[in-house]
């Protein structure tokens, strides 16, 4: 009776295939984006660096379309719809990620659940000023000083690697960012860690 249920059991595991990339699905999440990870920026005060940047919360959409086999085109778009403010709460900083991604499904029954992923994409970082004004310190003394009050918006072409898993209409993502690939001296890491779900298509 044991052995029934056993090859029943694996018989049933290897008929389902939960693979991550689906022609036509339309998946929507949140995600934690770290900015200037491994240490090349200070997002301090005192100047210490840390292997976590800055943190955003963006939510993210992603459409799949199949190109051959199980190789897909699938662009995702993360935008913090919520901004974080600046450490000084000078300025409010909006991230946007726009990825167009060339995704593959895992072969195998026991990786069907996983895939990974690369493409170009466009990094757009905005900082929008608060304006007014603070008091700093001044030798002995502080002054008053004003705030920008304008809003600047940096765009960087990135180069993206990343892999996910995959169970029921659920789907986890861990992305590294790259900005400027192909400088030695100026390349800079972004991580994303992503949590989307189907909510249509998956044909």
């Amino acid at each position: 009776m044991l052995k029934v249920r056993v090859l029943f059991v694996l018989a049933l595991f290897f008929a389902v295939k939960c693979f991550a990339y689906k022609n036509h699905s339309l998946t929507i999440g949140v995600g934690y984006f770290a900015e200037n990870v491994f240490n090349k920026t200070s997002q301090n005060d005192d100047g210490k660096t840390g292997l976590l940047g800055a943190a955003n919360y963006p939510l993210s959409a992603k459409y799949d379309l199949q190109m051959s086999g199980d190789w897909f085109f699938a662009p995702q778009l993360s935008y913090t719809l919520f901004p974080r403010s600046t450490n000084d709460s000078a300025a409010k900083v909006t991230i946007t990620n726009l990825i167009f991604q060339f995704g593959k499904n895992l072969g195998g029954v026991m990786s069907s659940g996983f895939d990974w992923y690369f493409g170009p994409g466009c990094l757009s970082h905005q900082t929008k000023g608060n304006g007014g004004t603070t008091t700093l310190p001044n030798g002995t003394g502080t002054s008053v000083v004003n705030l920008p009050g304008r809003t600047q918006t940096a765009q960087k072409i990135t180069v993206n690697f990343g892999g996910a898993y995959s169970f029921g209409k659920s789907r986890m993502t861990l992305d590294l960012i790259t900005e400027n690939f192909f400088s030695n001296n100026k390349r800079n890491y972004n991580l994303m860690l992503g949590y989307l779900y189907e909510i249509g298509g998956g044909l």
